[in-house]
């Protein structure tokens, strides 16, 4: 006779008290080299956390150029190790560690950001209402990153 169990085996590494309840918990990896995920990103309805997962600590990093006074519906690793971080008034881009972090930002002005994704080179967000502000359908905008400029480009 087998035993049949389901899941993984869970091993708590560490615990960390949150402001609320989150809407999404995102991971990143450092870079695109990395094997393991360095960064949580945890989004909650007002605001967005950044935790840095180091061997058996979880700890809130304060300066990952992260935007935190906004909640984040997206965010990803870009080719060039490149992060990415999409609110639902704009699409940031962020390069670069301590002083010589850059951030590039892109805000829509024809209505609210609802949903995006990407892959290591392409964005894709979809903005409620798009253009005529109408409920009914929205916009799609689409960046793809410049290989010359490391930037994203409309």
């Amino acid at each position: 006779m087998r035993a049949l169990r389901h899941g993984l085996a869970v091993v708590e590494m560490a615990v960390t008290q949150m402001p609320g309840r989150p809407l999404s918990v995102m991971t990143l990896k450092g870079s695109l080299e990395d094997d393991l995920h360095k960064y949580m990103v945890v989004s909650f309805p007002e605001s967005t956390i950044v935790l840095e997962i180091k061997q058996d600590k979880v700890q809130q990093v304060t300066n990952a150029g992260f935007y935190t006074n906004e909640s984040t519906l997206h965010t990803n690793l870009l080719s060039g190790d490149v992060f990415i971080q999409v609110t639902p008034k704009s699409l940031i881009q962020i390069k670069g560690e301590g002083e010589k972090r850059k951030r590039n930002q892109w805000e829509s002005d024809q209505g609210k950001i609802v949903m995006a994704c990407s892959n290591e080179r392409q964005v894709a967000i979809y903005i409620e209402g798009g253009l005529t502000g109408n409920k009914q359908g929205g916009q799609l905008v689409y960046f793809e990153l410049d290989e010359l400029t490391g930037l994203l480009a409309v």
